[in-house]
């Protein structure tokens, strides 16, 4: 199975709103081949434990000329 990571990109910043908000615009995934972009928005209830709303997009796949510059990860 290949490794898969799950990350903000570097440079950017994660903000949690009123403190129960996690808004992530610039993540990336990774899959067997290839890079792609991710923003995800997610709403927990006031203990954290339960979900409330979650959200994503899946966007392009970053070309691989691109990763050493947005930080990500080249493992073959």
């Amino acid at each position: 199975m290949a490794r898969r990571f799950l990350f903000p990109r570097p440079g950017t910043t994660c903000s949690a709103e009123a403190g129960n908000v996690l808004d992530v615009p610039e993540a990336a995934f990774r899959t067997r081949s290839a890079w792609h972009a991710l923003s995800f928005r997610c709403e927990v209830d006031t203990d954290a434990t339960t979900i409330l709303s979650l959200s994503f997009r899946v966007g392009a796949t970053i070309a691989r000329d691109q990763w050493a510059r947005l930080g990500l990860p080249a493992d073959d």
